[in-house]
């Protein structure tokens, strides 16, 4: 009896696949800070022994300079990157992400640097999608970036699709591949958020065995749920520009271990600082946060203080409340040479009283996950600056804002930080 269990123990052992997952590198202010926690994310996922590893995209900055990259320099590091990748005790494979393959988004779309990644990357010889198979299960890269500046949330988003010639060959390769254990879809940029564009790649998956489509591109994790027995999930950064404020909110390092065994499908996030293990955040809570750092990006509109009209005194107006519930705002002003005389919240707007607590919708004509358009008709903090410096230098002062809510599992928030500036020089 005892060798039949153990029989059947390493059965269902030998039936578990893991796959290890990383996000992006890229959009960071530090490259090489960022292939210092993608070398900590290799031997993080080394120690959990998967099978293969998924990289959803932006491992190379193609889009550094105003034209590109120039191509010693991406050759650089493709070499430092995949020399990272290839520690890893698993096959990897990589989705082209905007940032490997595209050109600056204020510059016209070119091929050259598509053209140098399929010279490097041998999958993507051909074209930029691919399939593979391992252990019975089929693997799909689609790519994402058959178009140039399509971010789904605030690119020319109606352009964010695949391509008529990649949809047929989606449609080929899942017929010929529809016996697998189970399917799995990578891609770096999450082309469902245009769900028009995305409903008949969605309606030919569910057709098969698709198990999960995964991706990475928002530089933080969501767990979207399931639809139609397939799992969406975006991965967040692994090294990546992140939010700043709370690991919930965007603000951690990880990568992810995925776990399918039979239908069951299993996430364990492995997080790369002092953050402690978490799950995904949910596509609701992240949705929310986006918007209320998109608030926040606004603030930027009142960091100068008109002195040359004799004033004094510094309104932040161009915030509210974008999300469905109550968003409390604090403002705190950095040790500097031009403090504040006093400040005060607006009683007008704000519940609460050490902070101020705006109701839903609050101040904000129109709010989505990547535009908010505030009202401009109040301002929620103001202070009254002094007539000079404390040292006689020019004004130097830094404001943290910091916006907080309740989400479905936890407290999130993220902050930003504003420099206030004067218009003449104080007398």
């Amino acid at each position: 009896m005892r060798t039949l269990t153990l029989i059947l123990f390493a059965v269902s052992v030998r039936a578990e696949l893991r796959i290890g997952l990383i996000g992006d590198q890229t959009a960071a202010t530090d490259l090489d800070a960022a292939y210092r926690v993608l070398a900590a994310g290799v031997s993080a996922l080394n120690a959990s022994q998967p099978h293969l590893v998924l990289h959803t995209g932006d491992l190379l900055e193609s889009v550094k300079y105003p034209n590109a990259t120039p191509e010693e320099e991406y050759r650089a590091q493709y070499a430092k990157a995949t020399g990272l990748l290839g520690k890893l005790k698993a096959p990897w494979y990589l989705a082209a992400g905007d940032h490997d393959v595209s050109a600056p988004y204020n510059q016209p779309d070119e091929t050259h640097n598509r053209q140098l990644f399929q010279s490097l990357y041998p999958p993507s010889k051909e074209r930029l999608y691919y399939s593979f198979d391992h252990a019975g299960y089929h693997f799909i890269a689609l790519s994402s970036q058959e178009h140039h500046n399509t971010d789904p949330r605030w690119g020319t988003a109606f352009r964010a699709q695949l391509s008529d010639g990649q949809l047929t060959w989606l449609k080929r390769d899942l017929a010929q591949h529809r016996r697998a254990k189970g399917i799995i879809v990578f891609l770096h940029q999450p082309l469902w958020y245009q769900w028009a564009n995305w409903a008949p790649v969605h309606q030919l998956l569910r057709q098969y065995k698709v198990r999960a489509v995964i991706a990475g591109h928002f530089h933080y994790n969501q767990d979207e749920g399931t639809l139609d027995g397939i799992r969406y999930l975006v991965t967040g950064a692994t090294g990546g520009m992140t939010k700043h404020g709370s690991p919930g909110a965007g603000d951690f390092h990880h990568v992810t271990l995925l776990r399918i065994s039979g239908r069951r499908l299993d996430l364990e996030v492995i997080p790369l600082s002092n953050s402690a293990p978490r799950s995904f955040s949910s596509r609701r809570d992240m949705d929310r946060v986006q918007a209320v750092a998109v608030n926040l990006s606004n603030l930027f509109a009142d960091t100068t203080v008109d002195t040359c009209a004799g004033k004094s005194e510094v309104r932040l107006q161009s915030i509210g409340n974008p999300i469905d519930v109550p968003l409390r705002l604090s403002v705190r002003a950095l040790a500097s040479n031009y403090p504040p005389v006093e400040s005060h919240y607006n009683g007008t707007v704000c519940l609460g009283n050490a902070d101020c607590v705006l109701p839903p919708g609050l101040l904000v004509q129109s709010s989505n996950n990547s535009s908010v358009v505030p009202e401009r008709t109040q301002a929620v903090w103001s202070a009254q600056l002094p007539s000079k410096t404390t040292d006689g230098k020019p004004p130097e002062l830094r404001l943290i804002v910091r916006a907080e809510f309740a989400g479905e599992r936890e407290t999130l928030h993220i902050e930003q930080t504003i420099s206030v500036r004067t218009n003449c020089p104080l007398k």
